[in-house]
């Protein structure tokens, strides 16, 4: 059950709505109310309503964070770029900041969300998958079989955390492939490049092309490798992490706006 409520943590509504009745004037109708959307890593999402209409509002974690991976203004950006090259992503509303602390404002959409296996049972086979190809595995082969089909195939890629696996590291989930793939009807098998010159040159040129386009989650200057090994750890790189040899400059790092299919 969903408990609505006006005292938020991290979230002042009555300054949130003084805010929005500067910055969108007639955009807020009434007192409003709000919860926490649960199930976040990191930063803060909140659902508001204002007894008409309900919207979203993200901001940093609570307590200390780090300016390279909590760029909200960045997630403003790109979020509102997108939206009218008809990408699925919800329409901004406005970016401010609020002691100190960045926030901004979108539209809500609605949709489903999947958190529990049972969960997938009522969209029917139609919804799942002949094929994936896990490029970052920070799901197991187990949580993905849940939506490939009794004949489809999975193909590792990514090797998880770096700190996964013990002293295996990445190798352990090749390793699990190795030893369930015989028990279950689907076809399991963990990718490894082999690299020569040959291939290497026909993917840069379907790159310069534009027929390949590489999907980089974050850049990292030199100085700020610890925080991009601490991302790909808590398991939030949805692309390649890439460190650079540039000299850290204050909220830098980026992500690029090439995503995979947002």
């Amino acid at each position: 059950m969903t408990v609505r409520v006006t005292d938020l943590p991290g979230l002042d509504l009555p300054r949130l709505r003084a805010f929005l009745d500067e910055a969108v004037p007639g955009f807020v109708a009434g007192e409003l109310t709000g919860e926490v959307i649960a199930g976040g890593r990191s930063n803060l999402t909140y659902t508001v309503s204002d007894g008409t209409q309900r919207f979203v509002v993200r901001r940093p974690p609570l307590g200390h964070v780090l300016a390279t991976a909590h760029d909200m203004s960045r997630e403003f950006r790109v979020i509102t770029a997108l939206y009218p090259t008809g990408f699925p992503v919800p329409e901004t509303i406005a970016l401010g900041t609020e002691a100190g602390v960045p926030f901004y404002v979108m539209r809500f959409v609605e949709g489903s969300v999947y958190r529990l296996p049972g969960d997938l049972a009522a969209i029917g086979p139609s919804a799942v998958h002949d094929l994936i190809i896990d490029l970052v595995a920070n799901h197991s082969f187990l949580d993905n079989r849940r939506v490939l089909k009794p004949q489809g195939t999975y193909i590792g890629i990514g090797g998880g955390g770096v700190a996964e696996g013990g002293f295996l590291g990445p190798m352990t989930a090749a390793l699990k492939l190795v030893v369930l793939s015989p028990f279950v009807s689907q076809k399991a098998e963990f990718f490894v490049a082999d690299l020569n010159k040959e291939d290497m040159t026909r993917l840069a040129n379907l790159m310069q092309a534009g027929k390949v386009t590489p999907v980089i989650d974050k850049h990292y200057p030199l100085d700020d490798a610890v925080a991009a090994l601490r991302y790909l750890e808590r398991g939030h790189a949805r692309g390649k992490v890439i460190v650079t040899m540039d000299a850290a400059t204050p909220g830098h790092s980026e992500e690029s706006t090439s995503t995979p299919s947002p």
